[in-house]
């Protein structure tokens, strides 16, 4: 008895031996080829699956404290706070120098003023309008 069907062929050979579809690829193998199927796609999964466990040991294993981007930021902080102590100096210089020479200026003119005072004092030359 002869069948209408026609066979498909094996994807690897050839030949019109097929006897199995694989849902995945869609592509079809004789017996002998979809063990050789099946072998390659069990490389490919414990390939994938040595990746994954690397990553995941990579991903448990990191340190954060050691990634290269804390370092750059660790090195960053350093740096803009040894700028800030040297800018904050500065001011702090500044200032003072600032402050010295007001004090100097305004004793200065507490001096003139103590002056004339002892003066217009001893002399009796003064009036109310002075006192303004």
């Amino acid at each position: 008895m002869a069948s209408n069907t026609l066979k498909k062929r094996c994807s690897k050979c050839n030949k019109n031996m097929s006897i199995l579809t694989c849902d995945g690829c869609e592509r079809s193998f004789c017996t002998k080829h979809i063990a050789d199927h099946r072998q390659e796609l069990s490389i490919e999964m414990d390939s994938i699956g040595q990746e994954y466990d690397l990553l995941r040991r990579d991903l448990i294993r990191d340190d954060n404290d050691s990634h290269l981007l804390f370092d750059r930021i660790n090195i960053w902080e350093r740096e803009s706070i040894i700028k800030i102590q040297q800018i904050a100096q500065q001011a702090r210089h500044d200032l003072r120098q600032c402050l010295d020479e007001n004090k100097s200026q305004i004793t200065n003119n507490c001096n003139k003023l103590a002056d004339e005072l002892q003066s217009n004092r001893e002399s009796g030359d003064y009036t109310e309008i002075d006192f303004d």
